[in-house]
């Protein structure tokens, strides 16, 4: 990808530092789409985890990102509960099958009600039979508020008894 720097009639070639500083600090405008979209193919990974924070990305833009080789960008795609809203139920359900991890699926926990599915409580079941023995992404199910109360009840009875503590806290 070649990059410059256009000021009136002067050209400068810039490096990838530089473009990753710039991208870093572009408003965060539905203008700026285009470019967002561009710089989501970078090959440098720091470039495209700028620009996946942005509220104004557009659909095509989070759907590339969300295929992200580098993980952090997923993470940090999923964080946005704007972005998981624009996502289907199937797409949610290969990232998960696709990146387990417990920072993700945190992300996923927190934003579940936004997921675009008929039955939202699907995917924190989903989440439960894939994190069974990861228990910071089990202890953020049962201490989230917007957690289905038929889960939370089921968590009550958790083996390991701050998992059980959060989901009755959450309950009440």
């Amino acid at each position: 990808m070649k990059q410059i720097l256009l000021i009136d009639d002067l050209e400068v070639p810039i490096g990838y530092e530089l473009l990753e500083v710039i991208a870093d600090r572009l408003p965060d405008s539905i203008n700026n789409q285009p470019l967002f979209h561009k710089l989501a193919q970078h090959d440098i990974a720091d470039i495209r985890y700028a620009i996946s924070y942005f509220d104004n990305l557009s659909i095509e833009t989070v759907k590339l990102l969300i295929q992200d080789s580098e993980i952090r960008v997923v993470e940090r795609i999923l964080q946005n509960s704007n972005h998981i809203s624009r996502l289907s139920e199937h797409e949610i359900r290969e990232i998960i099958d696709k990146y387990p991890t417990t920072e993700i699926l945190k992300n996923i926990v927190r934003n579940y009600d936004e997921i675009d599915t008929e039955e939202p409580e699907e995917i924190i079941e989903y989440i439960l039979q894939i994190a069974e023995k990861n228990l910071p992404v089990i202890g953020e199910i049962a201490s989230f508020y917007n957690t289905p109360k038929k889960i939370l009840r089921k968590l009550t009875k958790h083996h390991d008894p701050d998992i059980a503590l959060k989901a009755k806290e959450t309950l009440s």
